[in-house]
């Protein structure tokens, strides 16, 4: 889980949702009285352990999100970009 903040009244959360076979990088907006946003799906992931921890960052209006992807032995750093206009 993480957590960045668009503005004084609202803030972005990220988590791993574990599917049957995977786990999904989730984001969602939350505003200072509670009221959340529909949850958007980032990417799938591999469930290990492995795979760490998603990290969030908001930089000039562009969330990032990055993980760890796991391809057997192999690791690799992904990252995925999305304006945060979509939260509006």
């Amino acid at each position: 889980m993480d957590v960045a903040l668009l503005d004084k009244d609202n803030a972005l959360v990220s988590w791993m949702e574990s599917t049957k076979d995977e786990a999904e990088i989730k984001v969602l907006k939350v505003h200072k009285d509670g009221t959340k946003s529909k949850p958007i799906t980032i990417a799938n992931i591999s469930a290990a352990r492995a795979s760490g921890f998603p990290q969030l960052e908001l930089v000039n209006g562009i969330i990032y999100v990055a993980w760890t992807d796991l391809n057997g032995e192999t690791t690799s750093i992904k990252i995925k970009s999305v304006d945060s206009t979509i939260f509006i």
